[in-house]
Parts: C-alpha cells; structure tokens; sequence
C-alpha cells in the first residue's frame, strides 16, 4: 500500500498565511491611512507597481519551480549543494581544483569547463 504524500508546513497553513496578510493589510489601512495613498501615488497606466512587483515576487518562484527544500536543505548542510539544485537541475562535473598545478594542468581544466558550457548551452537551444 502507498502512504499518502503529506502536504508541506507552508501548503497545509497556507488559507492561514493569506487570511493573516488580508488582515494585516486591513490594518495597516485602518491605523495608517496616509499609507493606501501613498501606494495609490505608485501608479503608472492604473497599476499599482508596488502591487505588481508583490504579485511577481509571489508567482515567480513558481514559475522558475524553485524548490524551497532544497534551500532549506542548503541552510542545514551547504557544503556539496549546487545553486542549480534549488531549481531541482543538478549536474556534477567533477571539476579537478587546478590549485597548485601547473600551466598545462590550469588549461586543462580551462577547457574542460569552456566544453562543458558550450555543451550546456547547445542543450538548452536544442530545448527551444
């Protein structure tokens, strides 16, 4: 029998978070008028850009598909965690440190990175 996937904190107190932030908001502009009007005076073409860059902040990470765990993950153990991983893409090219080699060594491994990207690069094209 498969166990049921448990909703996250974050998805299970999620009507919870909204319903805070609505009466925050209420708030603020109960106790601090002066404050609506001034985020009123931040309009361009009747969008509020304060607004704006809110809701963008908001449904960006959703639609890169950030993994908030992983970043979580990276707090508690940051060594060996690539910031590709955030987005769940993770590749390991096992790159040789070129400390202390010499020339021929340093463009050794030049190169390898330079091929690596180019290949990268390629890839993602391709995607398109």
């Amino acid at each position: 029998m498969v166990e049921p996937k448990r909703l996250s904190t974050f998805d299970r107190y999620l009507s919870l978070w909204v319903g805070l932030c609505m009466l925050v908001g209420i708030g603020i502009g109960w106790f601090f008028p002066a404050f609506p009007a001034a985020l009123k005076r931040a309009e361009i073409a009747h969008v509020s850009i304060p607004v704006a860059i809110l809701i963008w902040l908001m449904i960006y990470p959703m639609m890169v598909q950030i993994d908030f765990t992983r970043i979580l993950e990276a707090g508690r153990r940051p060594k060996g965690i690539c910031p590709a991983g955030f987005l769940g893409v993770s590749d390991d090219w096992e790159i040789p440190d070129p400390k202390g080699t010499g020339i021929e060594e340093f463009r050794s491994v030049r190169d390898f990175i330079r091929a690596r990207v180019e290949e990268l690069l390629r890839t993602m094209k391709e995607d398109r």
